[in-house]
């Protein structure tokens, strides 16, 4: 039995070099068990080892670690990730090796990355034989960054009021470690950002970059001009004369054009829109005004409007034809009473017509009715007058069908037809027994007998019809009977 758990002592070929053995048994697994095929003395160990424990029943004593190593970059840029590596020493210590990091990593590999630069510690412990032996190590790695030290701002140097701006950062060195965080003062974090103002006059946006944590800070400033284009006149757009209770449409224009926005606008009537509407209830002169205001100041515009009493109109007369033919055009006017009733005098006749004067066709028969209504003093007077019409339709009385009475089979006969009286109203429909619509037509037929040709015309919306019938014979084709001619000399 192996005496006191220390360690073999052996020579390379086997032979031992220490009594605390039984060489005879160590010489048997040596036979039994040629070493040729292991490279090194630790393996051939570890098998003599394994062999003794089976055959003897020997607890075997544990190799502990002694040491650790602990290697990687010396040198890790803030924000990078750098792996480290650890050896066990010795080599040959017994398995299980259990390895720790201080980031709590359990493999022989682990990584590390900081977000402060400075120097930080790396470290491991390495433990077996069940907790029996350990061994630590530490290693120092410096955490460096590349430190912003220059912020620039473009943008423009001027705007107008409102009018938004694009500003931009330009971070020195380019190589600058990252994250670098942009803080505006509008509060914006990228790069770019946009302005925009509310008050003419010099203003200033700034911009802080950092990076390294917060350990590298760069602030830069930039000035705007915010110019204003200020309301330098206004004009009022309108009638310059109403009568009472007219309305009247009012409109402002601002000068110059190119005046900065927002424009405010109150008319005298509380209205601020661009445009707004007048009326006033009794005669004389009356004030339209307006206020336009924006950043450079405020405009006043005063236009005089005078208001006229009203003359009503008290009668209007149609004047026209009271008979008309169907779709027969009539020109109808009106006359308005008194003849000096105060402009505008409003007409709108049943037809939709708006002047003082217009035509009337009628598509139906018996009664019509022309009526017109006349306004003036902004609708306060309103009059109307009516004209009955009655509409007439010369209708058709009689047919005169012409053509010939007899054919031969597949001979083309022509045909025509006349209405009277010929003054019979418009539109005249006609319609033939053979389907054409016309004056006139043709007929053939392939057979011979008697045949009819048959004329319907219409008018007067259908309330006058008359029809026409002409019989014709169709006669078998001719026969042709050709005779010699003998000619005689004279006696």
């Amino acid at each position: 039995q192996v005496g006191s758990y220390e360690p073999l002592v052996y020579s390379d070929n086997g032979e031992p070099s220490a009594t605390r053995y039984d060489g005879g048994a160590f010489k048997s697994m040596y036979l039994a068990f040629p070493f040729e095929w292991l490279p090194n003395v630790a393996d051939r160990a570890e098998l003599m080892g394994t062999v003794l424990q089976e055959w003897f029943g020997c607890e075997l004593p544990c190799i502990g670690v002694e040491g650790v190593a602990v290697d990687g970059p010396p040198e890790v840029q803030i924000g990078q990730s750098g792996t480290f590596t650890a050896t066990v020493e010795p080599g040959h210590a017994n398995e299980p090796v259990e390895i720790t990091w201080s980031n709590g990593t359990t493999a022989t590999t682990s990584v590390y990355n900081w977000e402060e630069p400075g120097w930080h510690t790396v470290a491991v412990t390495a433990t077996n034989c069940y907790g029996g032996a350990a061994a630590s190590a530490t290693y120092d790695v410096l955490v460096t960054c590349d430190a912003v030290t220059i912020a620039t701002i473009s943008g423009p140097t001027e705007l107008a009021l409102y009018e938004q701006g694009t500003f931009e950062v330009a971070v020195a060195p380019p190589t600058a470690t990252v994250p670098v965080d942009v803080l505006w003062s509008n509060g914006a974090t990228t790069t770019s950002t946009t302005y925009s103002f509310a008050t003419p006059g010099v203003h200033t946006l700034a911009v802080t970059v950092t990076n390294c944590a917060g350990t590298a800070a760069v602030v830069d400033t930039f000035d705007v001009l915010v110019t204003c284009d200020g309301v330098t006149g206004a004009t009022i757009l309108g009638p310059a004369m109403l009568v009472v209770d007219e309305v009247g449409a009012f409109e402002v224009s601002v000068q110059p054009p190119t005046a900065t926005l927002p424009i405010d606008v109150e008319w005298s009537n509380g209205a601020t829109t661009t445009s707004t509407t007048y009326g006033f209830a009794t005669p004389g002169v009356h004030t339209v005004a307006v206020t336009v205001t924006n950043c450079a100041g405020t405009v006043v515009v005063v236009e005089a409007i005078e208001v006229l009493a009203c003359d009503v109109v008290t009668g209007a007369t149609i004047s026209g034809p009271a008979d008309l033919m169907l779709y027969e055009a009539g020109a109808y006017q009106v006359a308005v009473a008194p003849p000096d009733a105060t402009p505008p005098v409003d007409v709108v006749w049943n037809n939709g017509a708006t002047t003082t004067s217009t035509l009337y066709t009628f598509a139906d028969l018996g009664p019509q009715t022309v009526a017109v209504t006349v306004t003036n003093c902004a609708g306060a007077a309103v009059v109307t007058d009516t004209l009955g019409v009655t509409v007439t339709c010369a209708g058709v009385t009689g047919l005169s069908l012409s053509g010939p009475g007899e054919l031969f089979v597949d001979e083309v006969g022509t045909y025509q037809v006349s209405v009277e009286p010929p003054a019979a109203t418009l539109p005249i429909e006609l319609i033939w027994s053979s389907g054409v619509t016309g004056t006139e037509a043709v007929y053939s037929w392939a057979a011979p007998g008697d045949y009819s040709v048959v004329v319907t015309v219409t008018n007067c919306l259908g309330t006058a019809v008359v029809t026409d019938t002409l019989a014709v014979h169709v006669r078998a084709a001719r026969s042709y009977v050709y005779l010699p001619v003998v000619l005689r000399a004279g006696p």
